[in-house]
Formats: C-alpha cells, structure tokens, sequence
C-alpha cells in the first residue's frame, strides 16, 4: 500500500494487479484518513483485506509516534523563552503564582536540571569576581578613575 498526503488528508492507495493492454499498474484509492486525527474516511476499513488493514494500523502508529516525537521536541526547544515569558509574566505582575503552582514548578525545574545533568551539561556556574582594579604583587598600581587628576600629573 501507499500513502500520499493531500492537504488533511492522507489518500490510501492500493495495488491490484495490472492492465497489460494499458501496461500499468492499476492502483486504486481505497479511502483517506485524516492527517491529524487519523480518522479513516467511510467504508475504507471494509474495503481493505486482513494484510492492508494491519499496513494501514502501522502507518497510522507510526505517525502518532512521530508527531508526539515532534512536538516533544518542539517543547524542548521552546522551554527557554517559555521560562523567559512566564518570568517576565510574574514579574508584570499580570500572573500571580499560587503555592500549589509556585512548588509544581520548582519540582518540574528540579527535574529539568536533573536530566540536564545527566545529559551532561551541569549547571553554570559563575566565574569568581577578580578584582580587575587591584595591581598585581610588585605592580604599581595606576588610578583609573579611582583618584581626581592632579595638575601636575597631566601632561
């Protein structure tokens, strides 16, 4: 069997046999079904044997498995500026978290660093502040800014 997608729907397309006058396959279409619900169209089930009716149970799960891949993905992805957006959010003051939500989020950005951490991307940690102003040992230090200019040490 095959299946070609048509706008939202997705034809099923069967061999049975071949014209040798015309000397071509003759394939028919046994129905559709839908691209998101994939709800088959009327009376396709009933045209299709034993064999096409596991194909067509196939392609269909493999289908479902592949978009719930995709918006998984999709959801991974966005999950950075999704955080940006609600932080933002409460931050406007338009969202006010309630306790319930405020822990079902931590416990969910525990869980999210934890797989994060396993994947192998530990959390970021801040570089320590140097003081970039102070001199080295044995370095005279120079005032940048720190001390007004002198008259004399204008030049």
């Amino acid at each position: 069997m095959q299946f070609k997608r048509q706008g939202r729907r997705v034809q099923v397309l069967a061999y049975r046999g071949y014209d040798k006058e015309k000397r071509r396959a003759i394939v028919k279409m046994m129905g559709s079904i839908d691209v998101y619900s994939y709800e088959p169209s009327g009376g396709l089930i009933e045209n299709l044997t034993d064999e096409e009716k596991t194909e067509l149970q196939s392609y269909i799960e493999t289908e479902r498995q592949a978009a719930e891949k995709r918006s998984r993905v999709y959801s991974a992805k966005s999950a950075a500026s999704r955080i940006v957006e609600v932080a933002d959010t409460i931050k406007a003051g338009d969202f006010e978290p309630s306790e319930a939500w405020a822990a079902d989020t931590w416990a969910a950005i525990e869980a999210l660093t934890k797989a994060m951490r396993k994947a192998g991307y530990p959390k970021l940690r801040k570089a320590p502040q140097k003081a970039a102003d102070a001199p080295m040992p044995g370095q005279a230090g120079l005032p940048f800014g720190d001390a007004p200019e002198t008259p004399e040490s204008a030049s």
